[in-house]
Order: structure tokens, then C-alpha cells, then sequence
């Protein structure tokens, strides 16, 4: 793990690098991982959409809603997060992103990704994933 002394990117810091997974905090208080090319794109968490989709939305500028947004959109669980109203999971291999799944609970897609993860490391991933999708 490589220490980083706090560089700023737009709204988000960076507090550590890990192998290619880039650990960021936004000023609003999410956290997030990004890859270096996701870096060099984004400047915020997303939280800067959520508040255009809610202006756009007629909707009051209501706090409780914006903080319920931005708490579920970015999870803590590595490959999973809140998208199109459901849970989405996915992984990377081979510098290729697969996607898992969407589902109505976080812990389905949790099991999902931890599943993709065990069959990752047991080199039979490609052949998984072919027989679910």
C-alpha cells in the first residue's frame, strides 16, 4: 500500500494507492475507488449529478434525500454499488470488467461478487462465468 500525502483532484483526495485501486474521499463525504484512468476523469463521487437530477426533478433541495442518495450510491464492498435503483456487482480480470449482475439487496450482490472473487482465485473464473451468463 502506498501512502499519498493528500493530492486533490477536484472534490476528491486521495488518500492511498493500492496496486492499480486508486482510495478517494469526496468532500461530501463519500468515499470511493477508482482506477488511475477513473482518476483522470472524475472530480467528484457523483454527488454533483445527484444534486442536477434533483434540481431537475422539481423536488425540493431536501437534505435527507440527497444524503440517503449519496450513502447508498458508492458501497465499501470492492466491485459492488447502487445503480439504476438496484445493486450492481461486476469484477475485473484480465483488464476486462465483467458484469454480474444487478439485484435488489446489497448482500445478493455482495455473495455474487465474493463468489466471482472464489472462483477467480481458483483460475476457473472464465468457465463460472460463461455457464451463469
Amino acid at each position: 500500500m502506498m501512502e499519498n500525502s493528500q493530492t486533490r483532484f477536484g472534490k476528491l483526495t486521495l488518500n492511498y494507492i493500492d496496486k492499480n485501486d486508486h482510495y478517494c474521499v469526496c468532500d461530501c463525504g463519500i468515499r470511493i475507488i477508482l482506477t488511475k484512468e477513473q482518476l483522470d476523469k472524475n472530480r467528484h463521487c457523483g454527488c454533483e449529478y445527484r444534486k442536477y437530477l434533483l434540481a431537475l426533478s422539481g423536488k425540493e433541495d431536501d437534505k435527507h434525500e440527497l444524503e440517503q442518495t449519496q450513502t447508498t450510491t458508492y458501497s465499501e464492498n470492492r466491485g459492488v454499488n447502487f445503480e439504476k435503483n438496484k445493486w450492481r456487482a461486476r469484477i475485473t480480470f484480465q483488464t476486462k470488467v465483467y458484469h454480474l449482475g444487478y439485484f435488489s439487496s446489497k448482500e445478493a450482490a455482495i455473495e455474487m461478487r465474493k463468489e466471482a472473487e472464489h472462483n477467480l482465485n481458483n483460475n476457473n473464473f472464465i468457465e463460472w462465468y460463461n455457464q451463469r451468463h
